[in-house]
Protein backbone atom coordinates (compact mmCIF):
# COMPACT_ATOMS: atom_id res chain seq x y z
CA UNK A 1 0.00 0.00 0.00
CA UNK A 2 2.24 2.34 0.86
CA UNK A 3 4.56 2.13 -2.39
CA UNK A 4 1.09 2.17 -4.06
CA UNK A 5 0.66 5.65 -2.49
CA UNK A 6 4.22 7.05 -3.37
CA UNK A 7 3.23 5.52 -6.75
CA UNK A 8 -0.04 7.72 -7.24
CA UNK A 9 1.79 10.38 -5.87
CA UNK A 10 4.23 10.10 -8.82
CA UNK A 11 1.76 10.03 -11.20
CA UNK A 12 -0.55 12.97 -9.74
CA UNK A 13 2.97 15.09 -10.36
CA UNK A 14 3.76 14.20 -13.42
CA UNK A 15 -0.02 15.29 -14.58
CA UNK A 16 0.12 18.76 -12.72
CA UNK A 17 3.76 18.99 -14.05
CA UNK A 18 1.97 18.71 -18.22
CA UNK A 19 -1.18 20.41 -17.21
CA UNK A 20 1.32 23.50 -16.14
CA UNK A 21 3.25 22.85 -19.14
CA UNK A 22 0.44 22.63 -21.50
CA UNK A 23 -0.94 25.97 -19.76
CA UNK A 24 1.94 27.77 -20.78
CA UNK A 25 2.01 26.57 -24.58
CA UNK A 26 -1.29 28.34 -24.49
CA UNK A 27 -0.38 31.38 -22.48
CA UNK A 28 2.92 31.82 -25.16
CA UNK A 29 0.72 31.01 -27.89
CA UNK A 30 -1.55 33.97 -26.88
CA UNK A 31 1.29 36.56 -26.07
CA UNK A 32 2.99 35.80 -29.97
CA UNK A 33 -0.97 37.24 -30.85
CA UNK A 34 -0.67 40.26 -28.64
CA UNK A 35 1.01 43.79 -28.86
CA UNK A 36 4.45 42.76 -27.30
CA UNK A 37 4.29 39.96 -29.30
CA UNK A 38 3.88 41.29 -32.74
CA UNK A 39 7.49 41.94 -33.63
CA UNK A 40 8.22 38.13 -33.17
CA UNK A 41 4.75 37.41 -35.24
CA UNK A 42 6.15 39.64 -37.81
CA UNK A 43 9.81 37.74 -37.65
CA UNK A 44 8.08 34.57 -37.96
CA UNK A 45 5.83 35.58 -40.97
CA UNK A 46 8.03 37.85 -43.36
CA UNK A 47 11.82 36.30 -42.20
CA UNK A 48 10.78 32.58 -41.67
CA UNK A 49 8.37 32.97 -44.04
CA UNK A 50 5.45 30.73 -41.94
CA UNK A 51 2.09 30.80 -42.30
CA UNK A 52 -0.23 31.87 -40.20
CA UNK A 53 -1.66 28.00 -40.74
CA UNK A 54 1.99 26.55 -39.57
CA UNK A 55 2.37 29.13 -36.82
CA UNK A 56 -0.92 27.42 -35.34
CA UNK A 57 -0.24 23.78 -36.36
CA UNK A 58 3.27 24.28 -34.34
CA UNK A 59 1.93 25.93 -31.50
CA UNK A 60 4.80 28.29 -31.82
CA UNK A 61 4.15 31.38 -29.01
CA UNK A 62 6.10 34.78 -27.82
CA UNK A 63 7.87 34.78 -24.07
CA UNK A 64 7.11 37.99 -23.00
CA UNK A 65 10.23 40.06 -22.08
CA UNK A 66 9.13 40.87 -18.49
CA UNK A 67 11.00 39.09 -15.91
CA UNK A 68 7.91 37.85 -13.84
CA UNK A 69 5.36 37.35 -16.25
CA UNK A 70 4.50 34.03 -16.44
CA UNK A 71 5.13 33.55 -12.77
CA UNK A 72 2.59 36.11 -12.32
CA UNK A 73 -0.10 33.86 -14.26
CA UNK A 74 0.85 30.45 -13.21
CA UNK A 75 1.93 30.82 -9.36
CA UNK A 76 -0.69 34.56 -8.59
CA UNK A 77 -3.15 34.33 -11.28
CA UNK A 78 -3.72 30.50 -11.74
CA UNK A 79 -2.15 29.33 -8.13
CA UNK A 80 0.20 26.70 -9.38
CA UNK A 81 2.53 25.93 -6.56
CA UNK A 82 5.44 27.86 -6.82
CA UNK A 83 7.80 24.40 -6.35
CA UNK A 84 5.81 23.16 -9.22
CA UNK A 85 6.36 25.77 -12.31
CA UNK A 86 9.99 25.52 -10.90
CA UNK A 87 10.25 21.69 -10.92
CA UNK A 88 8.64 22.39 -14.48
CA UNK A 89 11.75 24.25 -15.63
CA UNK A 90 9.88 27.63 -16.13
CA UNK A 91 11.25 29.54 -13.76
CA UNK A 92 14.23 29.95 -11.52
CA UNK A 93 15.40 31.44 -7.86
CA UNK A 94 17.32 34.75 -8.36
CA UNK A 95 20.72 34.43 -6.94
CA UNK A 96 19.82 36.23 -3.62
CA UNK A 97 17.00 33.86 -3.16
CA UNK A 98 14.32 36.64 -3.09
CA UNK A 99 11.92 35.78 -5.51
CA UNK A 100 11.78 33.94 -8.92
CA UNK A 101 11.78 35.18 -12.58
CA UNK A 102 10.91 33.45 -15.69
CA UNK A 103 13.78 31.30 -17.53
CA UNK A 104 12.53 32.17 -21.08
CA UNK A 105 11.68 35.67 -21.84
CA UNK A 106 11.84 38.31 -24.82
CA UNK A 107 11.72 34.97 -27.59
CA UNK A 108 10.07 32.58 -29.99
CA UNK A 109 8.65 29.81 -28.25
CA UNK A 110 8.68 26.37 -29.38
CA UNK A 111 7.08 23.54 -27.47
CA UNK A 112 8.52 20.19 -27.38
CA UNK A 113 5.79 17.36 -27.51
CA UNK A 114 5.86 13.61 -26.41
CA UNK A 115 4.75 11.01 -28.64
CA UNK A 116 1.42 11.29 -27.09
CA UNK A 117 1.31 15.00 -27.84
CA UNK A 118 1.79 15.91 -24.75
CA UNK A 119 3.49 19.23 -24.22
CA UNK A 120 6.92 17.97 -22.07
CA UNK A 121 9.29 21.38 -22.59
CA UNK A 122 10.24 24.32 -24.81
CA UNK A 123 12.82 25.58 -27.16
Amino acid sequence: PEQRQQLQHQLSLREQLYEILALTARFYEHALRQPQGQQALEYLQSKRRLSGETIQQFQLGYAPGGWETLYRYLVEDKHYPVSLVEQAGLIRQRQNGDGFYDYFRDRIIIPIHDIQGRVIGFG
